[in-house]
């Protein structure tokens, strides 16, 4: 309890020293501080007529983060894999990149697509493409959201190559009225993919770099995020953006995954000489 009430009186502390400015709050120069949280409460703002100033805490999970892409139709699960996400960049949780298929023991991929399925179905959707997040936690599968849609990023893309589905079209025609039954078929392929972040701030002026990339065997995909004379943020300045999208596709999962990790400390690594 003393630890919550420190870091609820820090945070108190940290708006006080905010101000509302176009719809958003920006930090002041000068904050007084206070030896109490009710202190401080008493020097901040009261920002309640212009955004809601209700604080929602939610629970750190410890384990492995993953996503499960799911296709629902009349109330079956006809396509569900597991994908494993990377490491993420704290403290803003930001994406750095995963593999399929996953890594996880069978047991552990079993309880997550069970966790997503039972979630949408609770939620009470009967179909659509799903993009579920969550993690195999200590204490089991734990749900972080769902998404009503299909994932973004390089999502489509590794499935495609995995299991030979492509959920933009499974979604069209469930659009349309027509059934879902995907043909899943295993293309013999694993995917390692990378969200390559930018190494500090500044402006990148060319993105030409990436283009020796490109020609790499075993990389499908490699999109720049950014383009030339464009303005970026470092992760010691705030939530890094993301420069470049990759996805390499090899027989071997092992390889596929230290292949995208190699280039993207390769990418981000080049990318800081260009800012």
């Amino acid at each position: 309890m003393d630890d919550l009430t420190r870091t609820y009186g820090d945070l108190v502390q940290l708006l006080a020293g905010l101000r509302v400015k176009a719809g958003g709050l920006e930090r002041v120069t000068k904050v007084r501080t206070a030896s109490t949280a009710s202190e401080i409460g008493a020097n901040g703002i009261n920002d309640g007529h212009a955004i809601a100033p209700d604080l929602m805490l939610e629970e750190f999970l410890d384990g492995d983060e993953v996503d499960i892409d799911c296709i629902f139709c009349a109330g079956e699960c006809t396509f569900c894999y597991v994908v494993d996400n990377g490491p993420t960049v704290e403290p803003y949780f930001t994406e750095t990149g995963g593999t399929l298929p996953s890594f996880l023991p069978e047991e552990k991929v079993a309880g997550l697509e069970k966790m997503a399925q039972d979630a949408v179905a609770a939620i009470g959707f009967t179909h659509g493409v799903f993009h579920v997040e969550g993690k195999f936690t200590s204490r089991g599968p734990r749900l972080i959201e769902v998404n009503a849609r299909m994932g973004a990023g390089p999502i489509r893309t590794i499935h495609r190559h995995v299991s030979g589905v492509d959920l933009a079209i499974e979604q069209l025609l469930l659009t349309v009225g027509i059934p879902s039954r995907p043909s899943i078929k295993s293309t013999g392929m694993s995917v390692g993919f990378a969200s390559i972040g930018a190494p500090r701030s500044g402006v990148v002026d060319s993105i030409e770099f990436l283009d020796k990339f490109r020609d790499i065997s075993g990389v499908v995909q490699l999109s720049a995020l950014v383009h030339d004379g464009e303005a970026v943020i470092g992760p010691e300045d705030g939530m890094p953006s993301w420069i470049a999208e990759l996805v390499v596709s090899l027989s071997d999962a092992y390889k596929a995954k230290a292949l995208a990790q190699k280039l993207s400390s390769e990418i981000a690594a080049d990318c800081s000489y260009r800012i």
